[in-house]
């Protein structure tokens, strides 16, 4: 018999920040602190959503983060304030060819 390696891979969640300031950088948003319960949640990642009204992308100031955790934190605390944490719903997926909904053109 061979040795078998597993490797654990942690539950992440994704939620979203409204009203942040423009001038708030990624790296900020990973050194934050996101509490739930009195636990510690790491920050993965954080992006910015973009929106195009008839133009180019411009940077909006709501944020998606995605915690290592399997519960959202109610807020993140970021350079001494504090924000609330909603879920993220993702827009679904539609073809820009045909217009049906789960799949988008090759």
């Amino acid at each position: 018999m061979g040795s078998w390696v597993i490797s654990v891979v942690p539950r992440t969640c994704k939620g979203v920040i409204h009203g942040v300031h423009h001038l708030i950088t990624k790296k900020e948003f990973e050194e934050a602190s996101a509490f739930n319960q009195g636990n510690v949640i790491k920050i993965v990642n954080a992006a910015r959503i973009e929106s195009r009204p008839g133009g180019p992308y411009k940077s909006t100031s709501s944020v998606i983060v995605t915690f290592e955790a399997a519960e959202l934190p109610d807020s993140v605390t970021i350079l001494n304030s504090i924000q609330r944490v909603t879920k993220y719903i993702p827009e679904p997926t539609q073809c820009y060819k045909c217009r049906r909904p789960g799949h988008i053109a090759k």
